[in-house]
């Protein structure tokens, strides 16, 4: 999250969220969903109906977020359309 990445340049959560902006032209977060997206979307193509264990070892170190269980539900839904 981006109080880690804050932590791991030195910067307080302002500071790193202002020069990530700055130098990325997008916000931490959106670099995120972008990858959580890319991940499931890989996740998808090569699984076209992937277990709870599929997604589980796809996305975990992207995606230890309060919304992981929207994220898998999502994942799921996508994967029947």
């Amino acid at each position: 999250n981006v109080d880690r990445a804050a932590a791991a340049a030195g910067m307080s959560r302002r500071s790193f969220s202002g020069y990530f902006r700055e130098q990325t032209g997008r916000t931490f977060l959106e670099l995120l969903t972008d990858l959580r997206l890319k991940h499931a979307a890989s996740l998808l193509a090569q699984k076209p109906n992937p277990t709870d264990e599929d997604i589980n070892a796809e996305m975990t170190n992207i995606c230890r977020c309060g919304t992981y269980v929207q994220v898998r539900e999502a994942i799921h839904a996508a994967a029947k359309a």
